[in-house]
C-alpha cells in the first residue's frame, strides 16, 4: 500500500490527480496539501510526494530541498506546466517529471517504477509470519538467543532469523556490527565512545566491542561525510 502526498496550491489539479491515483492503485492512501507547510510537519508518512513546482510563496524546487534536508528518503515527483526546471529537479534526486495535464500512461509508468525503487527500501522477513519492516525505521538489531530483537522508532519486532542474515541484507553504508550481538543504523547515532555506541534517541546504549572500534568509527565518519550539511 502507497502513502502518498500531494503538494499544488490548486486544489482541482490535486482532485483530479487524487482521482487518478486512486483509480490505478486503489488501496493506496493520498493526502492533499495546498501549501508546504502542513506537509513539512508529516512528510516522514508518505512514500511518495507529488509537488506542484510552481507553488507561492515557496517553490516546489525548494520544498523539495527542505525535504532532502530534513532526510526524507522517499520518491519526489514534480508536477509542472513548464520544462525549465528539468536541471535542478536533479539537485533534488527528483524521481519523475510529470506534464500537466498529467497522462495516464505517463502516471502509471512513475507508479511501476516508484514501487519497484520502494521495495528496496523496506526489509521482508518471510517465516511462519511475513513482515514487511520500513529500513529507514530501524534503529539497532539484538540478537537473543536464537531471536532477533528489531527495534525500530516505533517499538520492537522478534523474529527468528539470524542477526547475520539480517545484517547482510542491509546496506552497509547504512548499517554497522559494533558487538556480536547488536548491528546499529548509522544514521541513529549520536557520537561513537569508546565502549559503547551512543544513538540520537532516548534507547540504550550499544556495547562497543574493542575489535570492532576502529571499523565503527570509520563507517561513521564516512556516513557524516556523506550526509552532512555544511553551513
Amino acid at each position: 500500500m502507497l502513502h502518498i502526498a500531494i503538494c499544488d496550491d490548486e486544489q482541482i489539479i490535486m482532485e483530479q490527480l487524487k482521482k487518478l491515483l486512486e483509480a490505478h492503485r486503489p488501496d493506496c492512501i493520498v493526502t492533499m496539501y495546498l501549501s508546504g507547510e502542513g506537509l513539512l510537519d508529516t512528510f516522514n508518512q508518505y512514500d511518495l510526494v507529488f509537488l506542484d513546482i510552481e507553488m507561492p510563496p515557496a517553490s516546489g524546487m525548494e520544498l523539495a530541498a527542505k525535504l532532502r534536508e530534513l532526510q526524507y528518503d522517499g520518491e519526489v515527483i514534480f508536477l509542472t506546466s513548464y520544462t525549465d526546471y528539468m536541471q535542478d529537479a536533479f539537485k533534488v534526486r527528483a524521481f519523475r517529471y510529470l506534464q500537466k495535464p498529467v497522462r495516464e500512461d505517463q502516471l502509471e509508468e512513475a507508479l511501476c517504477a516508484a514501487e519497484e525503487e520502494l521495495q528496496q527500501q523496506y526489509l521482508v522477513l518471510t517465516g511462519e509470519k511475513v513482515f514487511r519492516i520500513r529500513i529507514r525505521d530501524i534503529l539497532y538489531l539484538e540478537a537473543v538467543h536464537n531471536e532477533t530483537y528489531i527495534v525500530t522508532k516505533t517499538g520492537e519486532l522478534v523474529v527468528r532469523s539470524s542477526m547475520r542474515e539480517i545484517y547482510e541484507t542491509l546496506d552497509p553504508a547504512e548499517f554497522t556490527q559494533t558487538h556480536k550481538s547488536y548491528v546499529v543504523a548509522l544514521r541513529a547515532i549520536r557520537y561513537v565512545g569508546n565502549q559503547e555506541v551512543v544513538l540520537q534517541e532516548l534507547q540504550p546504549r550499544i556495547p562497543l566491542s574493542r575489535r570492532r572500534q576502529q571499523e565503527v568509527r570509520k563507517a561513521f565518519m564516512e556516513y557524516i561525510k556523506k550526509h552532512a550539511i555544511y553551513l
